[in-house]
C-alpha cells in the first residue's frame, strides 16, 4: 500500500500495489496559497512515476510519501492617501513593498518623510481607519485580500509654526501663527487686523 500524506493539503486516497512495480502516475493535491512541489518518501527522495517502487520496510503501514508545497509569492502593492494637501503632491517612492507569502511571519513596512509631508502611517483600507501597527503577517494580508494585496499610505502636510515679531520701530504686535504649507510654496502673510 501506498499512503500519502498531503501534508496540509486535500486529502489523497491510498494505492495498493505489488512491489514489483512502479509508481503509476501520482495524484497531484492542492493548498489553499501554496503550489504543490512534488513528492518525498520518507528518506527524503523524490518520487514520480516510473520510479520503481522499493522494498517495504513495514508490511503492515506501507509506503508514505509526503506532498512537498512551495508558497505561492503575492504582490504587495501600496497607494498614496493625502490629507491637509490643496492639491495631491508627487511622492516619488521607487523601492516598493515587494511580495510575500502565507508563511511571511511579519512584515514590516517602511516609515518615510520628505520636505512635502510626513507618512502618518499604512493602513489596510483606502480610507485610512484600519491602522497597521508594527508589523502584519503574511497570512493576515491573504486573509484580507486572498491574494496580491494593496496597503495605503497617509501623508500630512507638514505643519511649520511661524512666530511673527512686532517691528521694532513701530511697535506693532503681530501674533503668533501657525501656516500648513507645502514647502513648494511659501506661506501668505499673516497681516495683522
Amino acid at each position: 500500500t501506498v499512503n500519502f500524506n498531503s501534508n496540509g493539503g486535500n486529502a489523497v486516497s491510498s494505492v495498493t500495489m505489488s512491489t514489483n512495480q512502479t509508481y503509476p502516475a501520482l495524484p497531484i493535491p492542492t493548498r489553499a496559497h501554496y503550489v504543490f512541489a512534488g513528492w518525498k518518501d520518507a528518506d527524503g527522495n523524490i518520487v514520480s512515476q516510473g520510479n520503481a517502487l522499493p522494498a517495504l520496510r513495514d508490511a503492515a503501514n506501507g509506503i508514505t510519501l509526503t506532498a512537498q508545497w512551495t508558497p505561492v509569492e503575492y504582490n504587495l502593492n501600496y497607494e498614496w492617501k493625502f490629507e491637509g494637501f490643496d492639491t495631491d503632491p508627487t511622492i516619488t517612492w521607487t523601492e516598493g513593498l515587494g511580495t510575500f507569502n502565507i508563511e511571511s511571519v511579519a512584515i514590516t513596512l517602511p516609515m518615510l518623510t520628505n520636505a512635502t509631508g510626513t507618512l502618518v502611517g499604512w493602513y489596510t483600507d483606502a480610507a485610512c481607519e484600519n491602522l497597521i501597527k508594527g508589523s502584519i503577517s503574511g497570512a493576515d494580508l491573504i486573509a484580507l485580500w486572498s491574494g496580491d494585496a494593496t496597503v495605503y499610505g497617509l501623508w500630512t502636510n507638514q505643519q511649520y509654526t511661524v512666530k511673527f515679531e512686532g517691528d521694532v520701530f513701530n511697535d506693532i504686535d503681530y501674533t503668533n501663527d501657525t501656516v500648513v504649507y507645502t514647502p513648494t510654496t511659501l506661506p501668505s502673510a499673516v497681516l495683522p487686523t
